[in-house]
């Protein structure tokens, strides 16, 4: 009986928890000229970093749905998506995000997401394609959210 593809598929868990974040040592072969410097420390869950396209600083997305921001000093919040992306299970969530390129001036972010769904029973929520809007002060406006795509996901994802 070969029971791996179903790890944690039949357990009694009722909801997904992500794991402790893990650290490893900095520690690279000194015959490669090569050094090893840890920059940025506390991220959960951390999937994309992309380069602003106006700002000096890094936005790191992140799966559990915080995105944040880094000018190499200091970490600001950008956004906290995971009131609308599911977390049940380690193949959900924020999965991606990419700066629109927009001729208006305006600053929109695409995103890419599983839906918030019920961590009961199959959770087959749904991918979403969506835009916003980056405000003025660097934040998501939360309202601004639109989806564009919807694709649906008939099975579970764990």
């Amino acid at each position: 009986m070969v029971t791996c593809p179903f790890a944690g598929c039949l357990s009694d868990e009722n909801e997904f928890v992500w794991p402790e974040p893990e650290s490893w040592d900095c520690s690279i072969d000194l015959s490669y000229n090569l050094s090893c410097y840890v920059y940025l420390g506390g991220l959960s869950s951390p999937i994309v970093t992309l380069e602003h396209p106006e700002n000096e600083e890094l936005w790191i997305v992140e799966l559990s749905g915080q995105i944040n921001s880094w000018n190499g000093e200091v970490v600001s919040q950008v956004a906290d998506l995971s009131p609308i992306v599911s977390n049940c299970h380690v193949e959900q969530g924020l999965l991606g995000m990419a700066f629109a390129d927009t001729s208006n001036g305006s600053q929109t972010v695409l995103l890419s997401y599983i839906e918030e769904g019920s961590c009961d029973g199959p959770n087959d929520s749904d991918l979403l394609l969506s835009s916003a809007t980056v405000n003025s002060d660097g934040t998501i406006d939360m309202s601004s959210i639109t989806v564009l795509k919807t694709v649906e996901q008939p099975f579970q994802k764990s």
